[in-house]
């Protein structure tokens, strides 16, 4: 049925009168918007008309970009439109735009084209969505990881964190530096993957280590080990270590994952 809805649309029978149809544009939160072959919308939802400022289907439909946004935005909208259209792809993309009454706001956008029976492209259909306070809490988060980055990098012991999946998602420098290995090289890998990629430790050591990241997550508890490292490549020293790891927990009781502290253990 959206199928049909959509050919007579296109076909310019704008007076098609489908009740459902109808009201999801009404109601539809999303920026939903039709156009055809030379860009001028067809259709579009009740929270497209708000974006552009306008009240009635009327005021919007049938027109250009450049007639209703900003030079700058209707330069993206139309550049964004010319690839769906010249290719047949889908595009995904994001555009701050003036909102009139929620101010600047980012929003992201799916474009792909409108197909008719033949398979011939006889336009293109968008939806696009708000996702400012989604970018603002990115933001943050950025802020907050890029802080606490520091903090971790001033404490004079290797530290790292890991998820849920057991996957390192941060460490420390002083933690590459005690190890020998990069950052880029710890992110994303789990402990058998890089301690037997750089071999830091005895194949047994490194399974209890596996273990003891379970152990910790699994029942809540820290957890403590006293291990010695392989030699190193090219001083050949090994080094005797104690490692305590502790799981990360959420006000709401759920283990989040784990932080690890290591450092070297004294000769007396």
């Amino acid at each position: 049925m959206i199928y049909n809805i959509i050919i007579y649309i296109m076909n310019g029978d704008l007076e098609f009168n489908n009740k459902i149809y109808q009201a999801w544009l009404n109601s539809t939160t999303e920026l939903v918007y039709f156009k055809d072959l030379e860009g001028r919308y067809t259709a579009v939802s009740r929270a497209t008309l708000e974006l552009a400022g306008l009240s009635r289907y009327e005021e919007m439909v049938g027109k250009f970009d450049f007639e209703l946004y900003p030079p700058e935005n209707a330069k993206s909208f139309i550049a964004q439109d010319r690839i769906v259209m010249n290719t047949g792809e889908t595009v995904v993309d994001t555009d701050w735009v003036d909102h009139p009454t929620k101010g600047r706001i980012l929003i992201d956008c799916v474009k792909s084209p409108l197909f008719d029976e033949t398979g011939k492209i006889i336009g293109m259909q968008g939806v696009s969505r708000d996702i400012t306070e989604r970018f603002k809490l990115r933001q943050q988060l950025e802020e907050h990881t890029s802080k606490l980055q520091v903090i971790l990098d001033n404490i004079p012991c290797a530290i790292w964190i890991k998820s849920k999946m057991n996957t390192y998602i941060m460490v420390n420098s002083e933690y590459e530096r005690f190890y020998d290995v990069s950052r880029k090289d710890i992110i994303g890998t789990n402990v058998n993957a890089l301690m037997d990629k750089h071999r830091l430790f005895e194949y047994d050591d490194i399974q209890i280590l596996g273990v003891m990241d379970r152990a910790v997550m699994e029942e809540g508890l820290t957890k403590e080990l006293f291990v010695e490292t392989r030699p190193h490549h090219i001083t050949n020293r090994r080094k005797h270590i104690k490692i305590v790891k502790s799981p990360i927990i959420s006000s709401s009781g759920e283990c989040m994952g784990l932080i690890g502290i290591s450092y070297e253990l004294g000769d007396d």
